[in-house]
């Protein structure tokens, strides 16, 4: 095997065992998906057919009081991060606002990079091998 193919391969298999690419159909309506909102709120996401869209439309998202609340805390925090920020991204994405194809519909294919859940969140609780969790007492009888 040549060498900058090698290289090129244990990239990329270093990358796949610490990500998987998710497809979050739910994403569409704010705050049903509260993993892909997580995920996409926070920095360096790799996104895949998703709208680019202004930084100013950021205000637009948090002046609308009633649509705002219906994201998830992360993706408010977000959305508001960008909407204060003069000097932050030109651009932002959300999961509400897939790409928009040539015809003018949105593509049902959004993709994103997610980061395992278990690097992402490493103490997360400790299942033992009758289902409780490490801090649950066990029950007696």
């Amino acid at each position: 095997m040549r060498v900058g193919l090698a290289t090129a391969l244990a990239s990329w298999l270093r990358t796949a065992s610490i990500a998987f690419f998710q497809r979050p159909d739910e994403a569409i309506n704010r705050g049903f998906d509260n993993q892909a909102e997580q995920d996409l709120s926070s920095p360096y996401t790799f996104l895949s057919n998703y709208e680019a869209l202004p930084a100013e439309r950021a205000r637009d998202f948090v002046s609308n009081t009633v649509e705002f609340f219906d994201f998830t805390a992360p993706m408010r925090e977000f959305i508001s991060g960008v909407a204060d920020s003069p000097d932050g991204p030109n651009y932002f994405a959300l999961g509400t606002h897939p790409r928009v194809l040539d015809d003018g519909t949105r593509t049902k294919n959004p993709r994103y990079l997610q980061l395992r859940p278990d690097l992402s969140r490493p103490a997360g609780p400790l299942y033992g091998r009758n289902g409780r969790t490490v801090e649950e007492p066990a029950r007696s009888g």
